[in-house]
């Protein structure tokens, strides 16, 4: 059945508003995106520096990331999804898999100097955080992050932050640097807990620099499952790995 010119045209017309660039900025949904972006700062810390909990930390941080989503979603439909392709999928997946498997064969083979991974040091936060790092108590906690928190912070922060940045008329330059800087700076709270002090800096900037990346492979295939098939296989599974091994080189 042929689509009718109207519906087309509100179509086409919905597609292309994100992407819109001589649009005047909404400086009031900026800074209302911006001051959304900011509320992991006081969750995290309430949940890592105060009741000293891992679960605590993490589950403030995911309730909020979904419970936005949520709430927001609707708010964010206006920059439509595309199709990804089968050999995009089978693409994606196989490049997952040889970052988590090199991260492997790379930890077991050489293992990482100890000024930028410190076994003891990160044995010593999860002690702190009460996060148990036993086996087979373990399996839950790895299982956890790798898969519900690639979905929480990608339906967050790209799903909501980013499109509401784009929406109010950022481009997609200064959309993915901001959405990155704010997605980025956020995990000191947890990287200053689990890496040497001359670290943090590298680190944080390290993952601005994925969020960076993240944020224009979703401009480009716009769909967040492969977005957060990404995450998972080439940042939390293999960031899993490498806390496993530190765990188990610490024993």
């Amino acid at each position: 059945m042929p689509i009718p010119p109207d519906t087309l045209e509100r179509q086409t017309e919905a597609s292309r508003r994100p992407l819109m660039g001589d649009r005047s900025l909404d400086r009031a949904a900026i800074a209302w995106t911006v001051a959304l972006a900011l509320m992991p700062w006081p969750l995290v810390y309430l949940g890592a520096y105060f009741l000293h909990s891992a679960v605590a930390a993490f589950g403030f941080y995911h309730g909020l990331c979904v419970t936005v989503w949520v709430f927001r979603r609707r708010a964010c439909r206006c920059y439509p999804n595309r199709p990804v392709y089968a050999r995009v999928w089978t693409g994606l997946l196989i490049a997952g898999l040889a970052v988590s498997i090199a991260t492997a064969i790379l930890l077991t083979v050489i293992g990482v100097p100890s000024w930028l991974v410190d076994p003891v040091l990160i044995r010593h936060a999860m002690a702190a955080l009460h996060a148990v790092f036993r086996f087979p108590a373990c399996i839950g906690l790895y299982l956890y992050f790798a898969v519900v928190n690639p979905v929480a912070e990608e339906i967050f922060w790209r799903g909501v932050v980013y499109v509401r940045l784009r929406n109010a008329g950022c481009s997609v330059q200064s959309a993915s640097i901001v959405s990155a800087v704010l997605f980025g700076s956020w995990h000191c709270l947890t990287v200053l807990l689990f890496f040497p002090p001359a670290m943090v800096v590298p680190v944080v900037m390290g993952i601005m620099a994925v969020g960076y990346v993240f944020a224009a492979l979703y401009e480009r295939y716009r769909s967040l499952p492969a977005l957060i098939l990404i995450h998972a296989l080439t940042g939390d599974i293999p960031a899993l790995i490498a806390l496993a091994w530190a765990v188990h080189a610490s024993s």
